[in-house]
């Protein structure tokens, strides 16, 4: 539980340090450099998973995750996972109130972003690092070492995979993919200790 806590209050600490609108110069390098980094067939596919997880996409792919969970491990994991995922979705909306942090300008991302709405923190990474996240504590647990390790290899790409979407496509600052993570995990981490999934 104290995990989780730490990484609610990363996320906080970031959002607070992050919330003025001029990014950072790790940020306005990154946006600027990553969409010509990146091959072309790899853009597009970073676009079909941002893409799918436009609501109602990321529900659909909640559920899903919450079905397996359930289907392997039982009811209780099925409903950590289906509680996680909903607190980190309805977590997002507030918080980009809060903080009010605008996206990334054209004059780093050109024509990719003009999106108006606010940035911090980017409700499909937190979506992605709840999901993902939740996914491999429910199946990880009481299994060995490696199956753990695995799981947590496979949660910390599929989370860096739509971390990048969203940057590629000028939606996020590099510092709101990574207090995105930091919610996420944090809301695995503390309905994991307190819903023990089995």
């Amino acid at each position: 539980m104290k995990r989780g806590l730490a990484f609610l209050v990363l996320a906080l600490a970031l959002g607070i340090v992050f919330s003025d609108d001029r990014p950072d110069p790790v940020d306005r390098y990154v946006a600027s450099t990553v969409p010509d980094a990146v091959p072309q067939p790899l853009g597009k596919a970073l676009r079909v998973t941002s893409d799918a997880l436009q609501p109602p996409g990321l529900w659909i792919a909640g559920a899903l995750f919450a079905v397996a969970a359930m289907a392997l491990r039982g009811r209780r994991a099925g409903l950590y996972l289906a509680v996680t995922v909903a607190c980190a979705v309805a977590a997002t909306a507030p918080l980009k109130e809060v903080f009010d942090r605008q996206r990334p300008t054209p004059d780093l991302v050109g024509a990719r972003s003009l999106d108006s709405r606010t940035s911090y923190p980017s409700g499909h990474v937190t979506w992605a690092a709840a999901a993902f996240g939740s996914l491999a504590i429910a199946l990880g647990r009481d299994r060995s070492r490696a199956l753990r390790i695995g799981l947590g290899l496979g949660a910390a790409a599929g989370t860096a995979w739509v971390a990048l979407a969203r940057i590629y496509l000028g939606r996020h600052y590099l510092s709101d993919a990574a207090g995105s993570v930091a919610l996420g995990v944090g809301l695995a981490l503390l309905f994991g200790a307190l819903l023990r999934p089995r």
